[in-house]
Formats: C-alpha cells, structure tokens, sequence
C-alpha cells in the first residue's frame, strides 16, 4: 500500500463522498475517517476521481456497494415522507368538501375524477422503491409542489362553488366556468409533467368538463333568477349572507354582550281576551304588542331556564334573519307573569292558523296547497343554509302558518336555549319519524348532522304534508331503525288518478329520501321542481274542512337500487417541512418567505416569491408583484407588477385583486373605470377589509364618476366595521350610523 499525503487523503474522501448524496452520507454515519481511508487500495480510492462523470444510476449503484441496498432506497425516499402526507392530506380534504357540497356537484365530481386518477398513484409514492432515480430529480420535486398546489386550489374552488354565501365571490356564472377552466388545465399539466401512470382518456374528460359545466351553470342561472328575495334580491346573491357571517364570528370570538337585543317594555304586551279566556298554548302566551307607532298580534314564548350570555348573543342573529318573510319574525325579549314569578319570555309574530300540523289535521291541503307551501318552506331553508345555519328538525309541526296561509319556519336551532332543546321545542313525536338512515347507522346519531340528513327530513316533511300525517305513525323507534335501514320507505299515495304532477312531486319525494346521501339533489333543486308545480298548478288561497277517500291508490316507493335519480381549514399552500437531497435544490416554503419578509430579510424572501410564482402560486404572484411595484431588492417595474397582480387576482387572490384595482389609478387618475370597480367588488365579496372601505368611500362620494349609492356604501362600510375597521367605524359615525342597530 502507497503512502498518501494529508492534502491527498482529505481529497479522496472529498471524492468518495461526492458520489454519495450528502444527506444519505451524513445519515449513515460514515464520515469516514481518514485512517480507514488509509486502508483502501490506492487503485481503488484514486478510481473515485473518475466518479464524478457516472450517470445517476451509476452512482445509486456505487452506494449500494459501499453502504447496501435498504439504506440508499430508505435514505433517498425519507425526505418525500412529509410531502407524500401533505399530499394525501389534500386529497382527503378534497372528498371531504365534495362530500359537503350543496351546489355544482357536477362541476365538482368531473375535478375529483381528476383526483381519483393521482389518489392511488400518490399513495404508491410510499412504497414504490424501484422509481428511486424519480426522487433525485429537480424536475420531479418541483412537479409534486405543483401537484400539492394544484389540490389546494382545487379544494378551495369545491368550497367556493358548493355553497350559497361563498358563490357570492363569483359575479357571474362564467367566472365559474373561467376559474374551473384555469384549474383543469394546471391540474392536467401537472399529471403529464409527473408521469403517475394515470390511466385517463384526455379528450372523454374534456368532454365530461363541457357537460358538467353546462348542466350546472344552466340550473344555478335557473335558480338565481327564480328564488328571488332575499336570496337574490337583484338577480345577485344578497350579501347578508356576508354579514350575517361576520355577525356569527363576532359573536364567537367576543362574548362582552356589546350587541343588545331590543327589549320590549312588558307594559306593551297587552291582553286581547276576556278576563277568564285562554290566553296561552302550551307554552306560548298570546298578546297584542301595543305602542305609539303600531299595534299587532304576537307570539310570546317562554324560556323557563335562565338563558345564558351565549344564547341572548345567538338571538341577535334573528334581527338580520327578519329580511327572509319564510322564517317566523323575532321581535325582542321581554318578560311576563308566568306562574308565582315573571317569565323570560321571546316575542315572535303570531301566526293566526296555528302550526302546519295543525293545519293538515283540520283541512284537506291538496296538491297546489301542498306545492306552495313547500316551496315557501323551501326558499326559508335554504336561506338559512346560505348563512350556515342548519335547522335540525325539519316537521310540519315546526313550520307556522300566518293568517294570509303562508308558511313560517320556526323553532329552529337559533330560537332554542342550547341546554335545554327538547323541553323547549314542546314537540310530541320523535325525530326518529323524519330522520335519515346515516343518522340511524352513526353511534353518535344526536350530534351527527348535515345539510343532507336536512334535505332528507325535508322529504319526509313533503311526504307528511301531502298525506296529512306523520311518517310511520304509531311505529317505535326501533321498528323505523329496521325499515329504514333496510332501504324501505313510507308509501306514496298518489290518489285516484295518477296524474303528472303527482308523479313529479313523488319522484321528488323519493330523490330527497335517497339511502345514499350523496345521490340527494342539492336543495336547491328541489326547489327549483317544486317552483315548477307551483307555478303550473296555482293555489286558490282556500281551504276545505278534512273529507276522508279511502280509494287513494297506493304506489310503493322504488328500491334504492331502482331509482333513477342522479368548510377549510386554511393553512399555508407547502405546510410541510420537506427535506430533500442533496442532488436536489432545496427551496424555502412560501410561509417562509413571507417570515423572511418581515424580518427584513428581502433577499431571500423575493427569491422564494420568485420561485413560488413561477409555479403559478397565485400569493406567491402577489408578493413578487408587491417587491416589483416597491422596487424592493429588484428594480422597479410596475408594468410587470401590475400584470402580475392582474394574474393572482384572475386566480381569486383577494389582496392582489386589490392592488391591481388601485393599479389602474396613476396620480388621481383612474384609467379604466369598469375593469377597475370590478376587481375592487371582486376583492370586496373576498374579504379585503381595505376593499370594503374603499367601495364604501366610492359609492358615498361618488368618486371616479361612479353614481352614489347611500344604501350600498353603508352596507360595505358595516362590513369593514364588522372586521374591526377603524375607518370604517369612524365613517359610520360620521353618518351618524351605530353598527349594530336593533
């Protein structure tokens, strides 16, 4: 054996190193010393020189010699660990908002085709070993950071499209269709760059896209023009579902009792009876609210448990619930004598004709009867579902009827103490009559909810008020646990003559009471069948004392198997810490980008924003929008800066669609008026407080030539204020406008 000298020893070990990845060689501990250096063969350790020019697989194969097999598979594929998981974290994400939606589930279902075809390809990502030479390429990480970027947005546009406050983002039905667009084709970039051996035919998914598109947005223009108030007041999705949001937010984080409920003197609640008639329905006290400027007929209904800080603050939700004319109006709180003290009591609207049940029980409620009612309950549900409110218990006997016999709905979970439900609600039957076989099957049935066992109920509401009685009448609750569990449902009696209507309300019926929640249509088109009967077959306004038939034809609900009826966590877009080899560049994720930023490290935070959005990361965008308009670390661009704000706010990013708006002014000058009031609403409906401010001040100062609009200022400027905007709040009170005014 040769000697070598010290500067030559350090070389060679530099040299058999630099085949091993560093992170492999650091891991292994085999630092190897330069003793042991001394031991290998001069031939063998002077050859190393020549490594440097060997291929990928050349090297893999020289560190499979020095160290074995299972330590270079498990140290070169460890560092994906964390982003493999981010992955599939983002696909369960996925199912769980498509699983959730109310809206656009065609539109939806096409995008998790997509995801179905990488879900099993990622997941083999753990144990797919032979495709190590994938995990040494640049080109393959930054591939998978656009899969994982791709899946956020695509989990994010599920969430914007399938309810009703968050459609409010998109001012048209094609900014849908553009938005979905820009996502399909990242998403089908993305999956040709990686190579997942996605079996999918391209021009058949397209085709799918087009369809979907198509039949969803052709039924959501449907159901914008026809619901009208207050959903869509003017054709545009009202934003009190914004603002009652932001009222429920207020409410959970601050629990000071700032909002007060109006209180109604008990002197003005005054008896309309003789002194020994019956004044009270359970419990329920009639009375006639007396004051200077009004007198009517109310409701007042009494809580016999303390009501705590939490309810009375819930109960300010009712105020801005009024502006819906299907849910029963809340006045105030007020107290009256119940027994040996006075009672707390909540004062609603009386409605002279009682409750539905009431009602079906007394008078023949026939097939128009039956459809008005139903759509005037439908439209209130599904205004509740829009503010994210859910009712819980969906009957007959939990839906008022007012003298002019429309339907009110009540009782819902806002209107009840939160500790005290059952004794509240004053309801005789189970829920078990109405309730949804998911329900039936989950352990934890009482606090196991969703907008689809809701729609469920509602089927069985349609069913009991078209047969006037409750479902499965006299039946327990476990003999309903096995029927419906079996797939069976009540029977539909369709009368004497099976008309077409009758068949159309029944095949409504049965879609609502799918097994499978999924299979449920979304409420909303529901709405839209039962909007269709009203207005074919109108309601005279009239009613008729009970008559009994007992010739009505009963038809048996299909089998399921026979039916032919078709919320996010936000968190940073790379939320895993990823290491990676040394063969591989490392770049810093965009959270830590912007940490750097604040720190005041713009160097490295521009270099991440750069990065980021040449991957088409839409904050990233904004970011190096931002460094660009600033001239920060680079030189000034501002032509650039604002295409890319333009770019991130075409992607639904609410702060770029700010600064691309505020862009288009140049020393007081606005260039372009329409391109610039629509991405300033755009960031508006998304949130920017500054935005909000900003089209507050617009339309009360009628600046850039745009008409004033008082009533339109004051409803973004009590948004802005909602978010604890100081110039928001000291414009209001400038107007002299109080936030909360009830």
């Amino acid at each position: 054996m040769s000697e070598v000298s010290e500067e030559n020893r350090k070389l060679r070990a530099d040299r058999v190193k630099s085949f091993i990845p560093q992170q492999v060689y650091d891991t292994a501990g085999l630092r190897l010393s330069i003793d042991k250096l001394e031991t290998i063969e001069t031939q063998q350790v002077d050859a190393t020189i020549e490594l440097e020019n060997l291929s990928i697989e050349e090297k893999l194969e020289k560190a499979r010699e020095l160290i074995g097999s299972t330590t270079v598979i498990g140290e070169v594929v460890k560092p994906y660990g964390p982003l493999v998981s981010s992955l599939a974290d983002s696909i369960r994400r996925i199912y769980n908002s498509y699983e959730h939606a109310q809206y656009n589930k065609k539109i939806s279902n096409v995008l998790l085709d997509r995801v179905d075809c990488i879900a099993a390809p990622v997941k083999a990502l753990k144990r797919r070993k032979d495709k190590i030479e994938n995990f040494l390429n640049q080109d393959y990480y930054n591939s998978l950071i656009r899969l994982l970027a791709v899946l956020k947005k695509t989990q994010q546009f599920i969430t914007d499209v399938s309810s009703l406050w968050s459609l409010r983002k998109f001012p048209t039905t094609k900014s849908i269709k553009d938005r979905f667009e820009r996502i399909t084709k990242e998403f089908d970039g993305v999956i040709r760059d990686l190579n997942l051996e996605v079996r999918s035919n391209l021009e058949l998914q397209k085709k799918r896209d087009t369809q979907a598109l198509h039949s969803d947005i052709v039924i959501l223009n449907e159901f914008l023009e026809n619901i009208g108030s207050p959903i869509t007041p003017k054709k545009q999705i009202s934003p009190i579902f914004e603002e009652i949001m932001l009222i429920k937010s207020h409410i959970n984080e601050s629990n000071s009792g700032e909002i007060k409920l109006t209180q109604i003197p008990p002197n003005e609640l005054i008896k309309t009876t003789r002194p020994k008639a019956n004044d009270r329905y359970g419990n329920v006290i009639k009375r006639c609210w007396q004051t200077a400027e009004t007198e009517k007929l109310v409701a007042c209904k009494v809580i016999d448990t303390t009501p705590t800080q939490k309810f009375m603050d819930q109960l300010v939700l009712l105020n801005k619930l009024n502006s819906c004319s299907s849910l029963i109006r809340f006045y105030g709180m007020s107290s009256l004598d119940w027994g040996p003290i006075p009672a707390t009591v909540i004062v609603y609207e009386w409605a002279e004709m009682g409750n539905l049940k009431n009602l079906y029980e007394k008078f023949v409620i026939d097939m128009p009867a039956t459809f008005e009612i139903s759509v005037g309950i439908c439209r209130g549900l599904l205004f509740l579902h829009g503010c994210d409110i859910m009712h819980y218990d969906v009957r007959c006997e939990n839906i008022m009827i007012n003298g002019a016999l429309e339907p009110k709905i009540a009782n819902f979970r806002l209107c009840r103490p939160i500790h005290d439900d059952k004794e509240f609600q004053n309801i005789s039957d189970p829920p078990e009559h109405w309730m949804a076989p998911e329900q039936f099957r989950n352990e934890k049935r009482s606090s196991y909810y969703t907008y689809k066992c809701e729609l469920f109920s509602f089927g069985m509401l349609l069913w009991e008020l078209a047969h006037g009685r409750i479902p499965y009448r006299g039946w327990d609750e476990s003999k309903i646990t096995k029927h419906v569990l079996a797939g069976n449902r009540e029977k539909i009696k369709l009368g004497p003559s099976l008309n077409t209507f009758r068949i159309d309300f029944a095949k409504i019926v049965r879609a609502a009471w799918q097994d499978d929640p999924l299979l449920r249509p979304g409420l909303y088109k529901i709405f839209l069948d039962l909007d269709k009967l009203h207005k074919e077959y109108p309601w005279n306004k009239k009613l008729k004392p009970l008559e009994y038939n007992d010739d009505d034809e009963v038809i048996a609900v299909f089998p399921e198997t026979d039916s032919n009826t078709e919320e996010i966590e936000e968190d940073d877009l790379f939320d895993s810490d990823i290491i990676l080899l040394s063969s591989v560049r490392k770049r810093l994720k965009l959270s830590e980008g912007i940490k750097a930023h604040e720190r005041g490290d713009e160097q490295k935070a521009w270099e991440c924003f750069d990065y980021h959005a040449s991957i088409n990361n839409p904050q990233a965008k904004y970011w190096k929008g931002f460094y660009l308009w600033e001239g920060r670390c680079v030189k000034k661009d501002r032509t650039l800066a604002s295409q890319l704000f333009k770019e991130a706010a075409d992607q639904n990013h609410p702060d770029a669609q700010f600064f691309y708006a505020s862009s288009l002014i140049e020393e007081g000058v606005l260039s372009e008026t329409s391109e610039y009031l629509h991405y300033m609403t755009l960031a508006a409906n998304n949130n920017n407080v500054d935005a909000l401010c900003q089209m507050g001040e617009i339309y009360l100062d009628g600046k850039y030539n745009i008409e004033k609009d008082e009533e339109k200022a004051i409803q973004y400027l009590k948004l802005a204020a909602l978010k604890n905007e100081q110039r928001a709040l000291n414009r209001l009170h400038e107007l002299g406008m109080k936030l909360f005014e009830y």
